[in-house]
């Protein structure tokens, strides 16, 4: 009984198949659990809209995307890229060879040892000590190599990007917005074209949206939040008769708002306002998930094609 509901389920799911199927088969829940799972996603929806970051952004874009499509938000006063402490102005900066230029000059400063393979190029032998273990440790450690769609090999730096942006003006509340990029190497299968590459050190960045946050502490929240409230509500309400995780009940006395809202392509909208600060939280694990599957069945059709290769060599 218990498998025919699992495989009756998974029949009809929509998302995450893989994931439950790597959650049974390694006993990670419990028969309870996984029935509440398959419940929440087969829902079948009444309109085909699924939720998207704010500012016209869309899960698969493209990190060149997402910079012009924030660089079109008015009355912006500073874009930025941050990777933990450091950051680096692109106010100014769109195109794809000067941003390409901003990402290795941000790596660089987050990781000095990066600064060694820009150095012009000479004979192994005059390398110093320091050097060569520099060089060492980065292509033991600090880069991350992958297979691209013909198989040649690639390196990316396994950190997390940020594009920060304010203000961005909501009902006359400034808010800030930060969009979370994430390395995915299976956008370099699927869509190379969306992928920057510094060919001289042979350095890649497959950069996919993980999530956009948008927040404020503005005093003018407090004059502002319920007008704020209302507006989430309306647009999201419709949510609530697609999925029982979603609920949106803020307190109509004094304007605190805690809500969450999915739909069934792995959207998720999370809202946590009171008078002296709002969040909004837009995620989508999906997208990454789905390029983490193609990116294994890439390596495994190049094992398979190695293989065959190695039989038909020792048939001969």
């Amino acid at each position: 009984m218990i498998k025919f509901t699992i495989n009756f389920f998974l029949q009809r799911m929509t998302f995450n198949k893989l994931l439950l199927k790597k959650c049974i088969m390694g006993k990670r829940l419990s028969y309870f659990y996984i029935v509440l799972f398959c419940l929440i996603f087969t829902i079948q929806p009444v309109t085909a809209e699924n939720i998207r970051p704010f500012g016209g952004l869309e899960w698969n874009d493209s990190f060149i995307d997402v910079v012009g499509k924030i660089h079109k938000i008015d009355g912006l006063e500073e874009i930025e890229l941050i990777i933990g402490y450091e950051s680096i102005d692109i106010k100014d900066i769109s195109d794809k060879n000067s941003l390409l230029n901003k990402l290795i000059e941000l790596s660089k400063k987050y990781i000095p040892s990066l600064s060694v393979l820009f150095e012009p190029s000479k004979p192994e032998s005059e390398y110093t000590i320091q050097e060569r273990i520099r060089i060492d440790l980065l292509n033991r450690g600090t880069l991350k190599k992958y297979k691209g769609k013909n198989g040649v090999e690639k390196r990316y730096i396994p950190v997390n990007y940020q594009l920060y942006a304010s203000p961005v003006n909501i009902l006359d509340v400034p808010f800030g917005i930060t969009v979370d990029f994430v390395m995915r190497p299976g956008i370099d299968i699927v869509s190379p074209e969306k992928v920057l590459n510094e060919q001289y050190i042979n350095i890649s960045f497959p950069l996919v949206i993980a999530g956009v946050r948008l927040y404020s502490t503005s005093e003018s929240i407090k004059d502002k939040i319920k007008e704020i409230n209302n507006t989430i509500v309306r647009q999201y309400k419709h949510f609530e008769d697609l999925s029982p995780l979603t609920y949106l009940s803020p307190n109509q006395e004094t304007g605190s708002f805690r809500g969450f809202v999915v739909d069934e392509e792995g959207g998720q909208v999370k809202i946590n306002a009171n008078i002296w600060q709002y969040s909004i939280n837009y995620r989508n694990d999906s997208y990454p998930f789905q390029l983490e599957n193609v990116y294994r069945k890439h390596l495994d059709e190049i094992e398979s094609k190695n293989n065959s290769e190695d039989k038909d060599i020792d048939s001969d």
